[in-house]
């Protein structure tokens, strides 16, 4: 009997330890503005996609590592873009065959894990320990789609 009961009490702490959790506190960077935007290229061939922005300040970035960004149900690659007025963490993605992309079961779970809306994303991000934590990036703004024109026939 003590077997058993010390046998479930190492699943259930287990199982607990390798949840995902949201960080809500002690974050080492603010958020700000956000915004996503699509794209499709001019011509037939052409691919489309999207890209998403995060604005983040710089405090406490030095250390950290924007791993990935979990989106409407994509999980994609991001970077750490500082520029000369504001930092950014991009994300972007291609559809490359002009049909509906491949969301991805990585996505999906993570947005489902989370219970997360169109309009916010699941920022995840590496501390300098090592430590993978994810924030909640809400309020996003959905810009209009760029819709490149093709080159002219000569």
């Amino acid at each position: 009997m003590k077997r058993i009961v010390v046998f479930v009490l190492v699943i259930g702490l287990a199982s607990c330890a390798s949840q995902n959790k949201l960080e809500t506190a002690n974050i080492p960077f603010e958020l700000g503005t956000s915004s996503f935007q699509e794209w499709t290229g001019g011509r037939e061939e052409s691919s489309s996609g999207g890209e998403l922005k995060i604005s983040v300040s710089e405090l406490a970035t030095e250390g950290l590592t924007f791993e990935k960004v979990y989106f409407r149900g994509r999980a994609m690659d991001c970077e750490l873009m500082k520029g000369e007025e504001s930092t950014s963490i991009v994300s972007s993605y291609k559809i490359n065959d002009g049909t509906k992309a491949n969301l991805g079961k990585e996505g999906e779970k993570m947005l489902e894990t989370f219970e997360v809306k169109g309009t916010e994303a699941i920022l995840g991000y590496k501390t300098a320990a090592g430590k993978m934590k994810y924030v909640k990036v809400s309020g996003i703004k959905e810009k209009a789609p760029l819709l490149y024109s093709s080159r002219p026939k000569n």
